[in-house]
């Protein structure tokens, strides 16, 4: 792997942390909950099957963008920006509270 000397400047201003994507798509469907794993498919596009199974058949990179995901929901339900709930087998999250 090369080691990296310089990046764009404007790569850096306009490349969103996952927090700030994470808390934009809660934030712009207020009618929906969504599981870590739907966060990954709509804010990444990233495809189900390549998320089936466990942490070892997913596609490299996959679990650690899962505990980034998950590290920010852990922020913002902190902050009471977002809400939790068990739902099913999961945990769903959204924003705002339950009304």
């Amino acid at each position: 792997m090369p080691l990296t000397t310089k990046v764009p400047v404007s790569g850096i201003k306009t490349k969103k942390s996952v927090l700030e994507v994470v808390e934009t798509q809660l934030k712009s469907d207020r009618k929906n909950a969504y599981t870590i794993t739907g966060l990954m498919m709509t804010c990444y596009g990233v495809k189900e099957s390549d998320i089936r199974g466990g942490f070892t058949h997913w596609r490299k990179g996959l679990p650690t963008m899962y505990t980034q995901i998950r590290l920010a929901l852990i922020k913002l339900v902190k902050q009471k920006k977002v809400s939790q709930a068990n739902y099913g087998r999961g945990v769903v999250y959204w924003y705002g509270k339950v009304k």
